[in-house]
């Protein structure tokens, strides 16, 4: 491991003892179970995050991969049963907060994660576990070089004719 990586393992590590403090349920000694959306993003925490969680504790990082609508439902339907299966949840922030009746309060408290979690990202239902932005990209080869440079021109499809896409954030609980 690289001297820039052992930071991110250590702090991957506290995140996911997130769950073995947390929770009390079957997977905590076993095994970390962690809800996700599933493809290249479950693949990368897998080969960088969980793999790192792994070889440091012994402990194995399974891995459950669910729609934004059916977390929502799970998460909700586990915390009425109180009868947790997963003992981390991927989600957007705008459904955490929808969910927050559901899930614990003040977790980075619980689980004295605070000197690993990027500064204002412990929040009263978890912790922020990816920080990012929405890139502009347009093919080089259209609108004669013509490049967009903003929203505006996004939307502008009189100088710049042709299809848009946009990745839906759909938002399933409502």
């Amino acid at each position: 491991m690289t001297r820039n990586a052992r930071p991110t393992a250590r702090g991957a590590a506290a995140t996911l003892a997130l769950a073995g403090a947390l929770w009390a349920g079957p997977a905590t000694a076993e095994e970390v179970i962690i809800a996700t959306g599933g493809g290249l993003f479950e693949r990368g925490l897998s080969d960088n995050i969980a793999a790192a969680f792994t070889h440091e504790t012994g402990i194995p990082v399974v891995f459950v991969a669910a729609s934004p609508g059916e977390r929502a439902a799970r998460v909700a339907a586990m915390s009425e049963a109180r009868r947790f299966e997963w003992d981390i949840v991927l989600s957007s922030e705008t459904h955490a907060r929808q969910l927050s009746e559901h899930l614990l309060a003040d977790p980075c408290d619980l689980a004295d994660i605070h000197d690993v979690v990027i500064e204002g990202g412990c929040r009263e239902f978890g912790a922020l576990g990816v920080i990012g932005g929405l890139p502009m990209v347009q093919r080089a080869d259209m609108f004669d070089g013509v490049a967009m440079e903003s929203w505006a021109d996004f939307f502008d499809v009189a100088r710049f004719p042709g299809p848009r896409s946009l990745p839906n954030y759909g938002n399933p609980m409502v």
